[in-house]
C-alpha cells in the first residue's frame, strides 16, 4: 500500500476547482511534502496541472521522465464497474472483493480481475499468449510465489522459475558432495505404479535439472556495469533487478525469445513514520531503476524492455497523525 500521493503531487498551473498544491497541503497536513522539496516535471498535453512534483528522492526518475522514458498513470486501482461515492456508500454496485485488504487487493492487482480470487495472472496470460504465438519465453519470479505469473494450467507455457535475489539460482547440491542422494531422489518412486508418484518424480527431476541450467547460465552471465546500488545489501529491489539483468543477459544461452519477470519491494504500509519510510524506499527504488536502465542501455536492450510498477492500493489523503491508512486508487 504505497502512499503514491507523496510520489506524484500537483504542483502549479492547476485548473480551477481541481486539486492543486494548496489543497494537497491543506488535506495532507503533517504528511505533506513541502512544495520546495518537489522535483518538478512538466506536462506537454492537456492535464489538470501544468507541472507536477515528484518525491525528492526520485531524481533519476525525474531525468528519465524528462527524456520521455517514464510515464505516470494517476488514480489507478481495481474496479469492477464505474462507481460514484454515493453508490459506494450504498453498496449499490459491484465492488472489488475485500477492498483495503492487502492480500486480496494484491491478488486483484496481479490478476486484474478484482471480482475473483481464482483468476490467472496478468503476466501469466501474457506468457501464455507469447507461447501460443510461437515465442519461446521464460517466466521468472525473483520474489517468491505470486499470482501475477500464474498462467492457464492447460497452456503449454513454461513453468515459473524462482530465482533468489541474493544467490541467484540455487541448485540441489551446489557442492557436489551428495552424489548418492540425487539418484535416490530421482528414483524414489521406482518399482511403484502410482500415477501421482510418477508425476511427482518427473516434477522433482525437472526442477533439479532446471536449477542446474539456470545456475550455469547465471554463473556465465556478464553484466556491462557494476550495478552499484546492489552493493548495498539492504536495497532489496536493487538485488532483484540485478538478477533480472543477469537473466536477460543469459537469454540466448537459455534459448528465449521473450522473458517476463516479477519483483517486489516491501515496507510501504506506513500507518506510522510515513515521511522517513517513504524517503528510504524511494531512494532504494530510484537508485535500483537508475542502475537497471543503465545496464539495459549498455546491453543495447533498453528499447526492448518495459518496466511496470503498481501497488495493491494507495493510502488516505488525510493523515492519521503519524502516517496514512489504507486507501483505493493511487498513482
Amino acid at each position: 500500500g504505497m502512499d503514491s500521493f507523496n510520489v506524484l503531487v500537483p504542483n502549479s498551473g492547476c485548473e480551477a476547482g481541481k486539486l492543486d498544491y494548496a489543497q494537497y497541503a491543506e488535506v495532507r497536513t503533517n504528511v505533506a511534502l513541502a512544495q520546495e522539496e518537489l522535483l518538478e516535471i512538466q506536462t506537454d498535453q492537456e492535464q489538470v496541472c501544468e507541472t507536477f512534483g515528484l518525491h525528492p528522492q526520485l531524481g533519476d526518475i525525474q531525468s528519465l521522465y524528462n527524456q520521455r522514458e517514464v510515464s505516470f498513470f494517476a488514480n489507478v486501482g481495481p474496479l469492477v464497474e464505474p462507481v460514484t461515492k454515493e453508490e459506494f456508500q450504498l453498496n449499490s454496485v459491484r465492488l472489488p472483493l475485500s477492498l483495503f485488504a492487502h492480500n486480496i487487493q494484491t491478488k486483484a492487482t496481479e490478476t486484474n480481475v478484482p471480482q475473483s480470487t481464482s483468476s490467472t495472472g496478468v503476466i501469466g496470460r501474457i506468457a501464455d499468449e507469447l507461447t501460443a504465438q510461437g515465442y519461446v519465453s521464460g517466466s521468472y519470479s525473483i520474489e517468491g510465489t505470486n499470482s501475477a505469473l500464474v498462467g492457464d494450467p492447460n497452456a503449454p507455457s513454461p513453468p515459473i522459475d524462482f530465482v533468489n535475489a541474493y544467490n541467484g539460482a540455487e541448485t540441489f547440491d551446489p557442492y557436489g558432495i551428495n552424489d548418492r542422494i540425487l539418484p535416490a531422489v530421482l528414483n524414489i518412486t521406482s518399482g511403484g505404479n502410482s500415477l501421482f508418484g510418477e508425476t511427482w518424480g518427473r516434477a522433482v527431476h525437472q526442477t533439479i535439472e532446471r536449477s542446474d541450467v539456470l545456475n550455469d547460465a547465471l554463473e556465465n552471465s556478464e553484466l556491462q556495469t557494476s550495478f552499484p546500488s546492489a552493493l548495498d545489501r539492504t536495497n532489496y529491489i536493487a538485488q532483484q533487478l540485478r538478477q533480472v539483468a543477469r537473466l536477460i543477459s543469459s537469454r540466448e544461452s537459455l534459448g528465449h525469445d521473450r522473458d517476463v519477470f516479477y519483483v517486489r519491494l516491501h515496507g510501504f504500509d506506513a500507518h506510522t513514520n510515513l515521511r522517513s519510510d517513504l524517503d528510504t524506499l524511494m531512494g532504494y527504488l530510484n537508485s535500483a531503476l537508475r542502475d537497471f536502465v543503465q545496464e539495459m542501455k549498455d546491453q543495447s536492450l533498453w528499447d526492448q524492455v518495459t518496466v511496470l510498477q503498481a501497488s495493491e492500493f494507495a493510502r488516505t489523503l488525510t493523515s492519521n497523525g503519524e502516517g496514512t491508512d489504507h486507501g483505493w486508487g493511487g498513482n
